[in-house]
């Protein structure tokens, strides 16, 4: 199967991507010095675009997760995430975002929300 749109397929992204977006590792660990400060523990997880899950992965390392929920326009990259993380904690969507409409009013790249006042 070849559904994965991104220059990479499954196999391949989470090592050639490194070498693509300068700084991509930085990126997620600021992303969760950002959850650590802001939200209350545990907290709800969005991830669009969420590929091969190396959000999760930081995110599971280092903060309180309640519920973490993979979207990704690629059904390819979200089997080789439901691979690598098990958790009845998780939800797996491989939908497109262009055709599905989100209970938010904003969807970001990364999307946190805190359990209280949810």
């Amino acid at each position: 199967m070849n559904d994965n749109i991104s220059a990479f397929n499954a196999s391949e992204y989470g090592n050639k991507i490194k070498m693509t977006i300068p700084y991509y590792e930085d990126f997620y660990k600021q992303v969760i010095d950002i959850v650590k400060i802001r939200f209350e523990k545990p907290v709800k997880w969005l991830d669009v675009g969420c590929g091969i899950g190396k959000m999760a992965e930081t995110a599971f390392e280092n903060a309180d997760i309640g519920k973490f929920v993979f979207y990704d326009n690629s059904a390819e990259l979200i089997a080789h995430a439901q691979k690598r993380f098990q958790s009845s904690t998780l939800n797996f969507l491989p939908v497109s975002s262009k055709k599905t409409t989100f209970p938010y009013l904003t969807v970001a790249r990364h999307l946190v929300q805190s359990n209280s006042g949810t």
